[in-house]
């Protein structure tokens, strides 16, 4: 994954040259709350916690909700902990030298770390300078410097007067306090890049950063918080962050509708895109289809973009980014055909009798017509070229032949009026004859593509 590369680099860097850029700093700053928020909804927590990262897909699929499966914990989550463990060691290695620099300003006030990480962040913040670790500031001083707080990261810095005692300044990283003269930060940066869209297109660089702010805008949602007050200031920081988010996706708009393209376009989320939803969607309106998971036939490269996971095999792909599946899948080359409840992926991957797999008509159960002219496919030698998913539904794509295409357009129902019912409890035998069964009904429906010569190919049985 290309943030896995990001953090090796800037540890390599961080080793050599004793310090990385401030931007560089912020960035592995967002990758780590990004990182810990998959994590986050990938793992067992209570519903409300959950709440707070729904806009996170989990890392590994569930049965009772993905037909398709998955898991990334291999390909992202250990690489990801590994990379981020190299960082926070070099920083402690140079916070115990008595090194200070923007390395500092990558270490939270919250540690959420895997145990060997978090055990090496205490460690460097307890070798921090007296400044670098200060995190809380009371007082006039707190009033002094609360004017110079506008370009950190939002809420990075929270400014607010308790119900009792004096005001109060408080840090979501160590290290900020004597660097807060800045030259950018999120928001500045989606500004620049709004005005230069407008005229010329963004770069690869640029995309990945803007996807990235918005990740980590949706992070700040389960932020904690030490003191009551600060609530008010962190809405007025992430209100200001979702406007400038709005003006960049609204800007994306524009230029897509006036027929531009670009790597502007990989910026747009194609699911969990919570709080923009209607400019968001009506952008995509102006697009092909867009998916966000693919399960490939063969060995895929993985694109040099960030908002990536591939499993371990490389042929099961997700990303929320708009272009990246189809590019990599190359879903334009194929055939389409909705798979209802993803039945043909439940029954490509059963072990045992899936109810699933079923359409039930007044509470008798029939074997999907879905499922039964995919396995016809299959039983003459045509597979599925992916599987492919969008927010809501999921996908087979074949080559575009004619014989593939008739099999799908025979009506289900016409076929369910004829598919034998199978009785509870759903027993192996009993199923394998019915799917036979079925198998032939189908086949009496063939006639429809008689226009092949060659119909040698429905030859159904075993």
């Amino acid at each position: 994954m290309k943030e896995v590369k990001i953090i090796k680099n800037l540890t390599e860097k961080l080793k050599k040259e004793k310090d990385v850029s401030q931007e560089e700093a912020d960035l592995v700053y967002m990758l780590r709350r990004i990182y810990e928020a998959y994590c986050y909804v990938s793992s067992k927590h209570d519903s409300n916690s959950e709440r707070k990262v729904l806009d996170f897909s989990m890392l590994n699929s569930n049965y009772f909700y993905d037909a398709m499966e998955y898991d990334f914990t291999d390909s992202f989550t250990r690489p990801m902990q590994s990379a981020f463990g190299k960082w926070y060691r070099t920083v402690a290695d140079l916070a115990a030298s008595g090194r200070t620099g923007n390395f500092a300003t990558t270490i939270p006030a919250f540690l959420l770390a895997e145990e060997e990480t978090a055990d090496l962040m205490r460690f460097a913040f307890t070798k921090l300078s007296e400044e670098d670790k200060i995190i809380i500031i009371r007082g006039d001083r707190a009033r002094e410097l609360s004017v110079r707080i506008n370009k950190l990261l939002t809420s990075d810095a929270l400014f607010f007067y308790p119900e009792t005692g004096l005001p109060m300044l408080t840090f979501a990283r160590c290290g900020l306090v004597p660097r807060l003269e800045r030259n950018t930060n999120d928001i500045l940066f989606l500004q620049r890049m709004t005005e230069k869209l407008k005229s010329e297109d963004i770069t690869p660089e640029e995309s990945d950063l803007i996807y990235t702010i918005f990740k980590f805008s949706q992070t700040l949602k389960s932020r904690s918080f030490r003191f009551y007050g600060e609530r008010k200031d962190f809405k007025r920081q992430t209100d200001r962050l979702k406007n400038a988010l709005n003006l960049w996706f609204k800007t994306v708009y524009e230029v897509a509708k006036s027929g531009r393209t670009g790597n502007f376009l990989h910026t747009l989320p194609v699911c969990d895109f919570t709080g923009y939803s209607s400019i968001v969607k009506k952008t995509l309106n102006l697009l092909p289809k867009q998916f966000s998971m693919a399960k490939l036939s063969t060995e895929s490269d993985l694109p040099d973009i960030t908002g990536v996971f591939f499993d371990n095999e490389r042929k099961v792909l997700m990303s929320q980014r708009c272009g990246v599946v189809q590019k990599v899948a190359q879903a334009d080359r194929y055939a389409l055909f909705e798979d209802p409840g993803g039945v043909s992926c439940r029954f490509e991957n059963m072990t045992k009798i899936d109810p699933y797999i079923f359409s039930f008509r007044d509470r008798k159960a029939k074997i999907n017509p879905f499922v039964v002219k995919f396995e016809m496919l299959k039983r003459n030698g045509l597979l599925p070229v992916c599987r492919l998913r969008d927010e809501i539904a999921y996908y087979v794509a074949y080559e575009k032949e004619a014989r593939v295409e008739e099999i799908f357009k025979i009506p289900d129902e016409a076929l369910l009026s004829e598919f034998p019912e199978i009785p509870y409890p759903y027993e192996r035998e009993i199923f394998l004859k019915a799917l036979d069964k079925s198998l032939y009904v189908l086949k009496l429906h063939l006639p429809l593509i008689e226009a092949d010569p060659d119909d040698s190919w429905a030859d159904v049985i075993r």
